[in-house]
């Protein structure tokens, strides 16, 4: 409110026109004087209403600049909000699973390492049906034209299921290659019968008897991804992921193995520790015969001295690779049974459980003396697995 308006309204001062003017000043004319403007003084009501108003034109301002704050910070969050849920997708599936390490099924973590039939066969004998059922069996067919002839090559190899859509096997269980009956090479590579090398590989879960692959839960592979640090002539990092091409039902007949612990880097830490290993690998030396039932094998992790006969000229690295078997010979894996798993037992959460501990790399032979078999060690890989995971 303007004062000189303010101090016309408090002391009602007459206009020019005013009759009563007339009888009160000078009746000739003079220059209208504003002296009230300097000398009046303003009533306490004036004043009073006066702070108010002020108070209240201040209140005013404060109040819209804090909202204006608010809805400036509500607009930021939304947005971030946004941003994270929509356009980060993989950070909040990494979140969601490090609360459950396999994943969720029904609204609850998925436990690792279930089995449902504990009899084990000590000896490079038949598994018992569902003793294994984080094993898979690994398929790879290629059809091809050569000379105007189609053909088809073949072979397969073992894997463990870490969650639901998520499998770890070799990574030389990739095949880049085929040696041909004419000792020439074969070149693998997409071609008018496959559209991605990933269409060459079908993965079976939950099965027992290879000879009825109907029996088993099939998937296609969306992703075969081998460690970027695989060194074939040498087969250190001799590691891969798969993921499936949808997740899979767990049921008595598929479960996930258990990982080392996120913590352990160098596992197992001890030495001549039992382990098994299980494939349908060559179980015959002399005739080359691969069984069809799923076998299992106890074997020993050895301190690598143990190995030091194997492959005497490829270099070994301790920190990635495991030296496991039976030094005296006899039991070993074997062609077939590359990918396949290590399992140690350990305790996971006061339960004793089998621990994805190795995966099947390479060895000199099978079975002999003296030379037990190389293992690619999964503990050394553990973030790399868990970001493969949760792709």
């Amino acid at each position: 409110m303007n004062i000189q308006n303010q101090i016309g309204s408090e002391t009602s001062k007459p206009s020019l026109n005013n009759e009563n003017y007339v009888s009160v000043y000078p009746a000739l004319p003079q220059p209208v004087k504003f002296t009230a403007f300097n000398s009046a003084k303003v009533s306490p009501t004036a004043q009073n209403t006066l702070k108010i108003e002020t108070g209240k034109k201040n209140f005013k301002i404060l109040f819209s600049i804090l909202i204006s704050l608010l809805l400036i910070a509500f607009i930021i969050i939304t947005g971030t909000l946004i941003i994270i849920f929509k356009f980060l997708p993989r950070d909040t599936e990494k979140s969601y699973i490090e609360s459950c390490r396999y994943g969720r099924e029904d609204g609850r973590c998925i436990e690792c390492g279930m089995v449902f039939s504990s009899n084990k066969v000590i000896g490079g004998q038949n598994a018992q049906l569902n003793s294994w059922p984080s094993v898979v069996y690994i398929i790879f067919k290629y059809n091809f034209n050569k000379a105007g002839l189609a053909y088809t090559a073949s072979s397969f190899c073992g894997g463990t299921l870490i969650n639901q859509d998520t499998v770890i096997t070799a990574a030389h269980c990739y095949s880049t290659k085929f040696e041909l009956n004419d000792g020439s090479y074969l070149i693998v590579s997409p071609n008018s019968y496959h559209a991605t090398y990933e269409s060459m590989y079908t993965i079976y879960l939950g099965l027992h008897n290879k000879t009825d692959l109907s029996s088993a839960v099939s998937r296609s592979v969306k992703s075969f991804t081998i460690h970027p640090n695989y060194d074939e002539i040498n087969l250190h990092n001799d590691i891969a992921v798969i993921k499936l091409s949808s997740k899979v039902v767990l049921n008595d007949r598929i479960q996930v193995a258990c990982l080392p612990h996120e913590s352990e880097k160098y596992y197992p830490q001890s030495y001549n520790v039992n382990a098994y290993v299980v494939g349908w690998g060559i179980n015959s030396i002399t005739n080359l015969t691969s069984p069809d039932i799923l076998q299992e094998a106890l074997v020993t992790v050895y301190d690598s001295s143990k190995c030091r006969f194997v492959s005497i000229g490829t270099p070994k690295n301790w920190q990635s690779q495991i030296c496991a078997g039976k030094y005296e010979g006899g039991i070993d894996t074997c062609q077939g049974d590359s990918g396949g798993p290590l399992f140690v037992k350990d305790i996971v959460d006061n339960k004793q459980k089998f621990i994805l501990a190795g995966v099947t790399s390479y060895g000199e032979g099978c079975a002999e003396a003296r030379k037990p078999g190389i293992y690619t060690r999964v503990s050394a890989y553990e973030d790399w697995i868990t970001e493969k995971m949760n792709v």
